[in-house]
């Protein structure tokens, strides 16, 4: 029978033994670096990480620095003399995980090199001088899972040139600007997941990456050769999640095959930058809708974004349009259900409407909008009103209206109340007629014609100036089809002696009298409605120039206008379509009144804008430019009365809300204004009585 005692003791002796390993094992595996190589300040160590780092030592050629310690795990040699590394560069380095020798010299590394450290899994070579790596040289990497050899002088991959690395993940490859690739460089690499080419002198072939059945994400840029993208060169990458394609400006939009994302059933994200595209690649983006998550445009010269563009990717999160030279967004165009982030940053947009996004905004969660000319009006008004962040550090500026301008949007809370915040106006015309009385009939007797009628407007947006020219034909009889001219603000047609001036004023000098009789309409328009007036020019044996018998005021009350209205065919429309919609301000003014029957029908008007403009006035050059005409009111026109008059009456003796002025003008305004009623009456009654 064995003693007791001495069973005791053995326990507690195997028990010691095994205290004793553990406590061995766990100093080895939290043992600092047991010293730091020689160069006294150049090199840093971390204990418990196990790293080395080396920096800027001038006396490398061969080899690396004396004493690294042997259970080192990380070493980094960055901006050294160091050259080559020999067969014994590792000798000592067993257990390293990661290199870093990026920024040195080397020119050449031998195929023995690497035979002491085959537990390594990350290697940087970027930034030396390599030429040319074998496939011997990576032969003891087995382990090896991430390689970058960025920015050296390669010349060439052969095929194979990576066979034997078996459990490579991730290979970088950016800016070797001489290298060429063999048509199978990447065989052996079945476990590749992510790839990085750049700035090669080379061109991709339909089978490129064939070889590359595990490949997860692709990143091509600067390859300044490639023109287009073939057909199948994804065609065996049909795990690929991510393709980045870049700064390729000979791509362009037929360089992009539609059929290039074909089978790609997992994708989720794509960028094309600076590629010059012009237009959204619609039949490419088809083959990938269903998948589709972030897509990136940016630095594409595609100007706007058309309604159908992106609309059916609707899984879309994601999408940067920045740089893109975007001068609108069409309605619809954003109507994405998942889309959280939007970047439409460094563009030429004044105004996103809120029907851009349909019924999506809430979604919207991050939104980019820094460097663009924001006009910040009531079509921006969603964006106090949406949960969007704006994302960017940089201030985002109105820079119109007036009142706005300087303002950072950024800061803006639905809670502020004040007239001018984000706030629309619509268009109203303050001055108008024949100068310098401001009339609405002209009568001429001469061959030509000379004359300015001014047509001055309010509103914002900045209302646009256009002037409508129903002329009537050389020598055409009464009721025929009229000539149709359209002149913007600052234009002019020198053949017919007919400009535009900035202020929207219309010269006619010298002009043919023939060719000068008809309707003259200033038309006004902003996105909130349309504001149409005109005048006559009419010829009169007995005498020209100004009527002297018709009288109005063109003095601006508000946004609207004082006492008794000038004549001419006027009229409001709401861009909304509503035709019992008014405008509120501006008041309604009568029909113009005038003899003999020249004042063309409700339909020859609508007929005069439906035939093609003909002929049009050009735009100025700064050369040319008229100055403004003089403006100002000389005295109150005349009203000519037509022999009709009598049925006008009950009219001008109406009620003032269906007759002049739908604002309430204060007391000395109201007497004027029942002043004027009043003379106009007599002189109709007279009229009327008494004939001419």
């Amino acid at each position: 029978m064995q003693n007791p005692n001495f069973i005791s003791h053995i326990t507690l002796f195997t028990m010691a033994w095994v205290v004793i390993l553990i406590a061995a094992f766990t100093v080895e595996a939290l043992a600092p670096v047991r010293a730091c190589p020689e160069q006294t300040g150049a090199c840093r160590c971390n204990a418990f990480q196990r790293s080395v780092s080396c920096t800027r030592l001038a006396s490398l050629t061969r080899k690396l620095p004396v004493g690294i310690p042997s259970n080192t795990r990380k070493l980094s040699v960055t901006y050294s003399t160091l050259n080559r590394l020999g067969p014994a560069a590792f000798r000592t380095c067993y257990e390293l995980e990661e290199v870093n020798l990026s920024s040195n010299r080397l020119e050449d590394i031998s195929p023995r090199a690497f035979h002491k450290i085959e537990r390594l899994v990350a290697l940087s070579l970027a930034n030396n001088k390599l030429r040319f790596l074998t496939e011997d040289t990576f032969m003891y990497l087995r382990n090896l899972k991430y390689l970058d050899l960025s920015n050296n002088h390669m010349v060439v991959l052969t095929p194979r040139n990576f066979a034997l690395l078996l459990n490579l993940r991730e290979l970088v490859l950016l800016d070797n600007p001489v290298m060429c690739m063999g048509e199978r460089a990447f065989a052996g690499l079945d476990k590749l997941e992510s790839l990085q080419i750049s700035g090669m002198k080379t061109i991709l072939a339909s089978h490129q990456l064939s070889d590359l059945s595990q490949l997860r994400k692709l990143v091509i840029r600067s390859l300044h050769k490639v023109k287009s993208l073939p057909q199948y060169l994804l065609h065996n990458n049909t795990l690929l999640e991510e393709l980045e394609i870049g700064d390729i400006p000979g791509l362009g939009d037929e360089g992009l095959n539609p059929k290039l994302l074909t089978g790609l059933e997992r994708f989720t994200s794509l960028s094309i930058k600076a590629c010059g595209l012009t237009r959204v690649p619609r039949r490419a983006l088809e083959r990938v809708e269903f998948t589709l998550r972030k897509l990136d445009l940016s630095n594409n010269p595609l100007n706007e974004l058309l309604e159908h563009d992106v609309k059916f990717l609707r899984l879309l999160t994601d999408l940067k349009l920045a740089n893109t030279g975007l001068t609108v967004i069409h309605p619809g165009a954003l109507q994405l259900p998942n889309l959280n982030i939007l970047d439409v940053s460094s563009n030429s947009l004044q105004t996103i409407k809120r029907s851009a996004f349909g019924e999506t905004l809430h979604r919207l969660t991050n939104i980019s909008l820094h460097e663009n000319p924001w006009t910040c009006d009531c079509e921006l008004r969603w964006i106090i009103q949406t949960k969007a962040v704006l994302s960017s550090h940089l201030p985002v500026f109105c820079v119109e209206p007036l009142a706005m301008q300087g303002f950072d949007i950024r800061f803006a809370k639905p809670t502020i109340s004040s007239r001018d915040f984000f706030a629309c106006t619509r268009p109203n015309i303050t001055l108008f007629g024949v100068l310098p009385q401001l009339t609405s009939i002209y009568r001429v007797n001469g061959d030509t014609v000379s004359l300015s009628a001014a047509c001055r407007a309010t509103g914002y947006p900045k209302p646009t100036i256009n002037w409508i020219m129903q002329l009537k034909q050389p020598g055409g009889k009464e009721g025929s089809n009229p000539t149709c001219m359209k002149c913007e603000r600052n234009s002019a047609n020198p053949e017919l002696n007919v400009e535009v001036s900035e202020d929207g004023t219309l010269h006619l000098r010298s002009a043919s009298t023939e060719e000068s009789v008809g309707t003259y309409t200033c038309r006004v328009e902003n996105r909130l409605g349309v504001v149409d007036r005109s005048f006559r020019v009419v010829t009169d044996p007995s005498g020209g120039g100004l009527t002297d018998e018709s009288y109005a005021t063109n003095g601006a009350q508000g946004n609207g206008f004082s006492g008794f209205p000038v004549m001419g065919n006027f009229g409001w429309r709401s861009k909304t379509g509503n035709p019992d919609e008014t405008n509120p301000n501006s008041q309604p003014l009568l029909p113009m009144l005038s003899t003999g029957g020249l004042i063309s029908s409700q339909n020859d008007k609508q007929m005069c804008e439906e035939l093609q403009y003909h002929p049009t006035c050009a735009q100025k050059t700064e050369e040319n430019k008229t100055p403004a005409a003089n403006s100002a009111v000389s005295r109150p026109s005349v009203i000519q009365l037509p022999s009709n008059t009598a049925q006008k009456v009950p009219m001008l003796l109406g009620s003032r809300k269906e007759g002049l002025n739908t604002q309430k003008p204060g007391n000395g305004a109201a007497k004027h204004y029942l002043y004027m009623r009043l003379a106009v009456f007599v002189l109709m009654l007279h009229h009327v009585l008494f004939g001419a």
